[in-house]
């Protein structure tokens, strides 16, 4: 006995496993796993890597960190020290 597939049951079934896929414990450990392997592909590919071995620190002794902050205004939202 053969079954005729339609365009239309096809979707509904997709529809219903990505239901069924949201509804599992597989959502749990898969969207984690997407979102670090997202996050390790753009920072890869941003050159920050590139940047810090170009730029690297080099301390000499006796020396020490200081940090420099600016303040602004953007869109009306005070940035004190942020910038």
């Amino acid at each position: 006995m053969k079954f005729q597939t339609s365009q239309r049951s096809m979707s509904i079934s997709l529809e219903l496993r990505f239901l069924l896929f949201l509804n599992s414990g597989w959502l749990i450990a898969f969207f984690p796993i997407a979102w670090l392997g997202a996050s390790y592909y753009l920072a890869r590919q941003s050159g920050w890597q590139k940047l810090a071995i170009k730029y690297k620190f080099k301390s000499g002794i006796g020396a020490e960190p200081s940090f420099f902050t600016h303040n602004g205004v953007i869109g009306g939202v005070q940035l004190k020290g942020i910038l």
